[in-house]
């Protein structure tokens, strides 16, 4: 199992050392077909937020579905 919180402490840590704004974490269930995704900072909540019409964050978000990079989110980020 992941450690939610230990993961998003990584992820903050690595777009602080990287200089980045935005930093997701797509995990993939692949026998299940389902994805999850943690944001790493209050910038990266509120533009998956955004992307997905999400009210309200919960680490993680879960999807029933597998979410790949090139459909799912750059094409959304092009908005």
């Amino acid at each position: 199992m992941i450690d939610m919180p230990k993961t998003v402490t990584a992820l903050n840590k690595i777009a602080q050392e990287k200089g980045i704004s935005y930093c997701l974490f797509n995990g993939v269930d692949i026998k299940a077909n389902k994805s999850i995704v943690l944001a790493a900072n209050d910038d990266s909540v509120k533009l998956l937020c955004k992307i997905y019409d999400i009210e309200k964050y919960s680490a993680p978000i879960r999807f029933d579905r597998i979410l790949l990079r090139k459909t799912d989110f750059i094409p959304l980020l092009n908005i």
